[in-house]
């Protein structure tokens, strides 16, 4: 397979077709890439188990999933589903009824792939999303309508809202616009939605000082830091966190962790291990890297007794 040392096992003469047939259907390169690699991976699953494609049915690509979620504790890059279409339309492998893969299903399966792979998005948000956008769907369906998608109104869509709002916090609210949001822009591109349904959420309303304050200002920055013993090793290791959030930005989450190997003195770099764990280069301030100094040779100290 292209871009792998890995072959494909059985599903190797089908690699530049279904890569043709992605492209066709305007899926994105990263997209490609991510199926191409699960086209592997469930190829090399078919010969440990001795099946040759024609065998491959919906219940195979069901064992083949909670195989690879167990063994790896996640989902593969990309949606199996388009490939057994696929490997269907060239007569590789026979037709099977409808009912075997919910509309729903199929539709649920599809976001989540356009999630993780255009977006991003880590796993935990993911699968939010993906139970959201089911709850969503599955309310519509009909006989005339099976993936709960035909005609949707910003009435409907405000209708649903506030069902779902009324049973969470104010805080989760706004998740649930957000995740709103998200499928109607996914249904939007695919073409089944209007694109300015998502524009007709409204949004959660936070009332200004109706809560502690998320972020002090310059002045109080200026009084917190400045209350900080840097003599001490608590001091300094409280100003060089402090440093962190206020000149980087970071989370405290991100702080957290932080090692040593993550910081390029001779560069003047810092890597973050930021959201969905992507690592991100950021420049490192004088100031900060001062700090953090500090703090490092207090904390040397502190062995060295």
């Amino acid at each position: 397979m292209s871009g792998s040392r890995r072959k494909p096992g059985p599903l190797g003469p089908f690699v530049d077709g279904y890569r043709a047939w992605l492209v066709g259907r305007g899926y994105s390169p990263s997209v490609v890439v991510r199926s191409l690699v699960t086209l592997g991976h469930l190829g090399r699953w078919l010969e440990r188990n001795a099946l040759a494609v024609d065998q491959l049915t919906a219940e195979a690509v069901s064992s083949f999933l909670a195989e690879y979620r167990e063994d790896r504790g996640r989902l593969p890059g990309a949606s199996v589903w388009p490939l057994l279409e696929h490997l269907r339309a060239e007569g590789a492998v026979a037709p099977e009824p409808p009912a075997v893969v919910a509309p729903v299903e199929r539709l649920v399966g599809e976001y989540r792939v356009w999630l993780v792979c255009e977006r991003g998005l880590a796993p935990v948000t993911v699968r939010a999303s993906e139970r959201f956008a089911r709850r969503f769907l599955a309310g519509r369906v009909s006989a005339g309508d099976p993936s709960g998608v035909l005609g949707i109104t910003a009435d409907e869509v405000n209708a649903f809202l506030v069902r779902e709002c009324a049973r969470v916090s104010s805080g989760s609210a706004g998740c649930c616009t957000y995740r709103l949001r998200s499928l109607l822009r996914y249904l939007a591109v695919r073409g089944v939605a209007d694109p300015g349904l998502a524009q007709a959420v409204p949004r959660v309303a936070r009332w200004r000082d109706a809560t502690i304050p998320h972020f002090p200002t310059r002045p109080e920055m200026g009084g917190l830091l400045a209350s900080c013993d840097r003599q001490d090793a608590t001091g300094a290791r409280d100003y060089a966190v402090l440093l962190l959030l206020a000149r980087l930005g970071l989370r405290a989450v991100e702080v957290s962790r932080l090692r040593l190997d993550d910081l390029d003195w001779r560069a003047g770099q810092i890597v973050v291990d930021g959201k969905a764990h992507r690592r991100d280069q950021l420049p490192l301030p004088g100031d900060v890297g001062e700090a953090i100094v500090g703090h490092l040779r207090h904390r040397g100290h502190r062995r060295g007794e």
